[in-house]
């Protein structure tokens, strides 16, 4: 959620910001629920989606904007459900090979991609100066 609303000076959500939150959260909370029915009708279990669906309906009642420290507690419950969902739906999609948690050692990167980390460690060089710290 965008401003300063509860970050730093706290100061009260104007009508038009909670009528576009309650909005942004009735259009995420529908592709939730979407998500939610595939997830269940493959036999996957859904209690951090459950949680992050329990916060969006809260941020959908006007009267909870009333409550800054709450908005902030209902916006960390998101973060870190919706972080735990994309963590597992990642699994599912890769597969749980527990043992690629691990780069493997290897410092090899895939040739599509070298040139991005060239680049990138090019800009690191660039922003240090060239050297070193």
């Amino acid at each position: 959620m965008g401003g300063g609303q509860v970050q730093g000076d706290p100061r009260s959500f104007s009508e038009e910001e909670i009528r576009q939150f309650r909005s942004e959260f009735q259009q995420r909370l529908a592709e939730a629920i979407t998500l939610q029915d595939v997830l269940q009708a493959e036999g996957q279990e859904t209690p951090d989606l459950d949680a992050a669906i329990a916060a969006m309906r809260q941020l959908q009642n006007a009267a909870t904007y009333q409550d800054l420290p709450q908005v902030a507690l209902l916006q960390e419950t998101l973060r870190s459900s919706l972080g735990r969902v994309e963590f597992t739906l990642r699994r599912i999609v890769e597969g749980d090979d527990r043992d690629r948690a691990a780069l493997s050692g290897s410092d090899a990167v895939p040739a599509g991609f070298r040139s991005l980390v060239e680049e990138y460690y090019r800009s690191l060089a660039r922003e240090r100066g060239g050297g070193g710290r």
